[in-house]
């Protein structure tokens, strides 16, 4: 049976999906340029320091950038040791996947690994330097910190520029990035969802067989929440994909042009020989797209985003395209499969009722009657349940309020 998915927010987002720890002089302006622009052209928030001087201000900033970082990349180019600067920074990564749980992915960029991790060639002669500058300070624990840092950091599974293309390379390194996110995210999420795992399975067994399929239910089931999810564990294997969210609330404001021309954006940047022609991608060799068209309720907002466009025609076999509506009549010969979402059971209800409330999967105790209240009221809907589990949160002290209200 479909089950309603529903979600209660437990997790702090960090402000950076990526730092990038690099040596400036050697590969500013080519790989790590490059790089960079891959990242940020996947909607990877990432933080790169361009154009910082240094001083001890910055290196404050750096800080806080790498612990509100979800991934670090190091860059080890032939002359990274060079840096005293770098080998800090470094340091700093590895404490944060010791103590924060900071991924970390080194890249060999036209070096051995070996010879970042046992100091040889260029990195020898860098350590060379470093340690005539260290003993002149009396500060020898300082390299002993850099040489773990570089050995540790070199056992991790990582990238070697020697093994591939340059642009290659680039787009397997973003692959691998966009993959650990989506895994650290869902995995975050799942904590959050209930009655996820079996949605989400039976979501992408239509797909496996079907190019278009609908997500329907009533107001506030969870028809978004279940695409997010679906969406964010298929990106990856899609040249382009596209989110549209919300559609109805967006055609109320006249942006159904904006999110009509957003769609045609992103098919025609994985498809360079494609042309937009007034409204229409004119093009029969566009790659595979993921595309989601989010609470579309009338047959008008389907045809002027995708009809008129002709790109739902225009997709290969291989591309998918997911429906959310409330309207069951619309999706009527416009899909291949429909999934129903129905309300969540009186267990699940229960359990998102607590962790909204509570903050544990079941009730306190002494609320137990009152949760249970609460639960029929709601009726399996999670968006009145995350309601009604919200409100008992913030005013415990009003709990007579509270029942009375139901």
């Amino acid at each position: 049976m479909a089950h309603s998915v529903a979600c209660s927010s437990l997790v702090s987002p960090k402000r950076y999906d990526v730092f990038i720890s690099f040596r400036g002089e050697d590969i500013r302006t080519g790989f790590t340029s490059h790089l960079h622009k891959a990242l940020t052209n996947k909607g990877i928030e990432t933080f790169i320091d361009y154009q910082l001087e240094r001083g001890d201000g910055i290196w404050d900033s750096l800080c806080k950038a790498i612990e509100n970082s979800y991934i670090s990349v190091v860059v080890f180019s032939r002359h990274y040791a060079s840096s005293t600067w770098c080998l800090k920074e470094l340091v700093k990564i590895m404490e944060c996947r010791k103590h924060l749980g900071l991924l970390v992915i080194p890249v060999f960029y036209n070096t051995d690994p070996s010879q970042v991790r046992y100091q040889r060639e260029t990195y020898q002669e860098a350590f060379s330097e470093q340690e005539r500058n260290l003993r002149n300070r009396n500060d020898e624990s300082e390299e002993r910190r850099w040489r773990a840092a570089l050995a540790e950091a070199t056992d991790l599974s990582g990238f070697d520029s020697q093994s591939r293309d340059e642009s290659l390379l680039i787009k397997d390194i973003v692959k691998d990035v966009l993959q650990k996110l989506l895994e650290f995210g869902y995995s975050n999420t799942t904590k959050r969802l209930v009655g996820i795992e079996e949605t989400r399975k039976h979501v992408e067994l239509l797909l496996k067989n079907a190019q278009r399929i609908g997500i329907w239910g009533i107001g506030g089931i969870g028809k978004t929440t279940i695409a997010k999810v679906v969406f964010t564990i298929l990106t990856p294997h899609y040249d382009s994909v596209c989110f549209l969210e919300n559609i109805t609330e967006e055609s109320k404001y006249g942006e159904l042009a904006y999110l009509r021309g957003k769609l045609l954006e992103q098919l025609k940047q994985i498809n360079p020989i494609g042309k937009v022609v007034g409204t229409k991608l004119t093009t029969r060799s566009l790659k595979k797209a993921l595309i989601v068209l989010d609470g579309v309720d009338t047959l008008e907002q389907l045809e002027y985003l995708c009809e008129e466009s002709k790109v739902l025609d225009d997709l290969p076999e291989d591309s998918r395209v997911i429906i959310t509506t409330r309207n069951r009549c619309l999706l009527t010969n416009k899909v291949d499969e429909i999934y129903e979402v129905k309300a969540l059971s009186p267990e699940e209800s229960l359990k998102l009722f607590s962790l909204r409330a509570f903050r544990e999967i079941h009730p306190k105790e002494g609320y137990e009657e009152l949760s249970k209240r609460a639960v029929e009221y709601a009726g399996g809907i999670p968006f009145a349940l995350n309601a009604l589990g919200s409100y008992l949160s913030s005013s415990r002290s009003l709990d007579k309020d509270f029942g009375k209200a139901l």
